[in-house]
């Protein structure tokens, strides 16, 4: 399992989960890569597993142009040895590594790709960005004050424990205690948020998206439930199970068995819906 500053880390439900785990990684071809990136409103992001001749992250750092050294991660390869890996983001920056492997005479390596796709979560410390339903841009949207105690910035980027509004798989308590490795069975409230509307993809897959802007953000409700998350580990694994098609954003959660809301986060759905 490849961790960066000791925290887990996700794959691809779909291709790759678990992979690292299971010790069954395997390189991503060229077609595959441009293909998923086509599809996809992020561009992909990959682990390369550092080893001769790209086996430092100053090596990474010019075989793909890039102009920072790219963070380096530890964890177990296929062989079940320690190993370690460096995060890239884009098909153009792994063609640019295999390119220069080619222009420096060695095209016989051949470096290992590993699809690396997680919810992303990126809560702005000055603003209410992102919220589900609200465009925190708009004024009426803007905090009224700059203070780290205004309601607008929470929950905060490192904030734990932190309440979800969860739905689709990750409400069922077996799936949800299997991928935590909970030793009881997970304690649900019922809940809901508002701006939000359910909708498929995948022709299975549940997608939380924001409510279009002309329709009335109270009357837009979603149900499911809330499940609080301890730290960050347990967080990361939801959003390895959740992948990039999804995103952690704010949203108000109403408990209306406490008669109560809570600031918390939940997963947005980022890709195109069925």
């Amino acid at each position: 399992m490849i961790a960066s500053d000791k925290q887990a880390e996700g794959y691809d439900k779909e291709t790759y989960e678990h992979a690292l785990w299971l010790g069954q990684a395997a390189a991503v071809t060229a077609t595959q890569t441009r293909q998923s990136e086509k599809n996809s409103i992020r561009p992909r992001t990959y682990l390369l597993k550092l080893e001769p001749p790209l086996d430092n992250p100053e090596d990474v750092k010019t075989a793909a142009g890039l102009d920072t050294t790219p963070p380096i991660f530890y964890g177990i390869g296929d062989d079940g040895e320690p190993a370690s890996f460096c995060k890239i983001v884009g098909a153009e920056c792994k063609d640019m590594i295999i390119s220069y492997l080619n222009r420096t005479g060695q095209s016989t390596f051949k470096p290992t790709f590993i699809t690396h796709s997680v919810a992303e979560k990126n809560l702005c410390s000055i603003s209410a960005h992102p919220t589900l339903g609200i465009d925190s841009i708009l004024p009426q949207h803007r905090p009224n004050s700059r203070s780290a105690n205004d309601p607008c910035y929470l929950p905060t980027q490192n904030q734990y424990p932190v309440l979800y509004f969860v739905y689709g798989t990750l409400a069922d308590p077996v799936v949800l205690k299997e991928k935590l490795s909970l030793n009881k069975e997970p304690v649900y409230q019922p809940a809901r948020v508002r701006g939000g509307l359910l909708k498929v993809w995948g022709n299975k897959y549940r997608a939380l998206v924001d409510a279009p802007p002309q329709m009335d953000y109270n009357k837009v409700i979603v149900d499911g439930y809330a499940f609080t998350i301890e730290d960050s580990a347990q967080e990361d694994v939801l959003c390895g199970y959740e992948t990039d098609k999804y995103e952690v954003v704010r949203c108000a959660i109403e408990l209306p068995e406490d008669h109560q809301v809570v600031k918390g986060l939940t997963f947005r759905f980022v890709g195109e819906t069925d």
